[in-house]
């Protein structure tokens, strides 16, 4: 918990510094707790799978989609008009 509240206190200081830095015109895209597993590190065999679905079962991430979620994500602020003129990804 103390390390989340860090974590965040750490992201709202670096968006203050950078909009100190900036323009009123700035746009800032902001996206936390990510947690994004590359597909190729997902088990493929029936040993693997079985340890996989025990440590799955018992936490709420949803790694096996967030390579897809992170993707749309990043499509989502590339396709925007007015696109973010910084990013900052906090995991």
């Amino acid at each position: 918990m103390k390390t989340k509240i860090l974590r965040i206190l750490t992201v709202v200081s670096a968006v203050f510094i950078m909009c100190q830095c900036v323009s009123a015109q700035t746009r800032i895209a902001v996206v936390s707790d990510i947690h994004v597993m590359a597909p190729n590190l997902l088990p493929d065999t029936a040993k693997s799978q079985s340890a996989w679905s025990t440590y799955y079962a018992g936490q709420r991430k949803m790694l096996e989609q967030s390579a897809g979620l992170f993707d749309k994500f990043v499509a989502t602020l590339t396709g925007m008009a007015e696109k973010p003129s910084v990013g900052v990804v906090q995991s």
